[in-house]
């Protein structure tokens, strides 16, 4: 690999972390129409207590700031085991050991890096080689600070010593 910036296109994981997306339009909206129901539903209930002359009780409802909570993403959401894709094709495959299918992942690609790939360019010595680089991590919060710490369209400078 050529020492230059790179630039991360995307990344990919299995079950990646998903924020929620706020539309306070909607939101305004969903919170208009739930009050329309109530008061319809109040008025119901008037019509059939009409002769008994109770007093209702108004039931309060909560604004959208009221009920408003933020649900940031932690370190511990982001994911053990992914792909960083740069464009200038280099891939780096990010894997953490934790459980027995990450150990039986971590074989099956030893025995390919070793074994199938040689084979693989050795008879098609015309496909494009495309880097790639597979980190493994013992600890898996090791392996979610990077997915944490690498946003797309990030540019650096990646070296292989």
């Amino acid at each position: 690999m050529p020492l230059q910036v790179t630039t991360l296109t995307n990344k990919t994981a299995l079950n990646p972390p998903e924020r929620k997306v706020l539309n306070p339009a909607e939101q305004q909206a969903e919170e208009a129409r739930k009050a329309a129901e109530e008061k319809a539903r109040q008025e119901q209930q008037k019509k059939k207590e009409n002769g008994k002359k109770q007093d209702s009780t108004q039931s309060t409802t909560a604004t959208p700031a009221d009920t408003f909570d933020v649900e940031a993403l932690e370190i511990t959401d982001m994911p053990g085991s992914y792909e960083l894709n740069f464009d200038d094709g280099l891939r780096i495959f990010v894997r953490s050991k934790s459980g027995f299918s990450e150990k039986f992942r971590q074989t099956r690609e030893t025995l390919l890096w070793y074994t199938w790939y040689p084979v693989k360019h050795f008879l098609n010595r015309k496909s494009e080689l495309r880097p790639q680089l597979i980190l493994y991590f013992d600890n898996m919060r090791d392996a979610q600070g990077i997915y944490w710490a690498f946003i797309d369209g990030l540019k650096g400078i990646i070296w292989f010593p």
